[in-house]
């Protein structure tokens, strides 16, 4: 019966020195002036510091459900930017391949050829608008580049 005292004396007293260890303070003091009779109570019961820490611990490493499962998810959805970059442009090639085979396609299903043809007039209508566009921005910056004050040479 005086092993498992001594035992948790033991423990006791490195609980508290690794306490005191992580507070910042010197272990020592508190064993010297330990004194030979009985320790109280509170001594006897687990530091209440030390227990809380070890919790801390604990939950950092467990994940509630809710955590879990957003991180499945995660891992499920890899690139969600590449998948969706590649899905329009995906749709920017088969609009392309519908736009450059227009004629073949109205051959061989005729009751597509209406729309076939509005399909290509709204594309020529789209590159015609986007051309005027790109012609008003280049003569813009041609009018400036040249109003702009020529650079003097580095001597």
């Amino acid at each position: 019966l005086q092993q498992p005292e001594k035992e948790v004396e033991r423990r006791q007293r490195e609980a508290r020195d690794r306490m005191a260890k992580m507070r910042g303070a010197d272990p020592e003091p508190e064993q010297a002036t330990r004194t030979a009779k009985a320790p109280p109570r509170r001594d006897v019961l687990p530091d209440v510091d030390e227990i809380n820490s070890t919790l801390r611990k604990d939950s950092e490493r467990r994940k509630t459900a809710t955590q879990a499962a957003q991180e499945r998810e995660a891992q499920t959805k890899p690139g969600g930017s590449r998948r969706g970059f590649a899905i329009v442009l995906l749709i920017a090639v088969i609009a392309l391949l519908v736009y450059i085979f227009a004629p073949q396609i109205s051959e061989a299903v005729p009751a597509l050829a209406p729309y076939m043809e509005s399909y290509v007039l709204a594309v020529n209508d789209g590159r015609i608008w986007l051309d005027e566009k790109i012609r008003g921005l280049v003569s813009m910056l041609d009018g400036m580049a040249s109003d702009a004050p020529a650079s003097e040479p580095a001597e």
